[in-house]
């Protein structure tokens, strides 16, 4: 069981710095109106908060979002990586 913990801690700190890294990336590269506000609501919550789950953040979040919903934010904010490192 403490194997498993560590190992769940381990993927979730590699997936925020993940996070952290994609949000610093948007907000160097794009206008911050061309960034939609929903995923700048959660980017700045995770910058607020890099420790938080998923869940916590989105009982962070006014108005309140599901785990899901703050995960496809992230996904939706990593698009927006990938789609502008393909540009360059």
């Amino acid at each position: 069981i403490v194997n498993a913990e560590i190992a769940n801690q381990k993927k979730s700190s590699i997936a925020c710095a993940q996070q952290l890294q994609n949000i610093k990336f948007i907000i160097d590269n794009y206008e911050k109106d061309k960034i939609p506000q929903s995923l700048l609501q959660v980017a700045l919550l995770r910058i607020e908060h890099p420790d938080a789950t998923l869940k916590e953040l989105g009982e962070y979040a006014n108005p309140k979002l599901s785990k899901n919903a703050v995960y496809h934010r992230f996904l939706r904010i990593e698009e927006m990586v990938k789609a502008k490192e393909n540009h360059e």
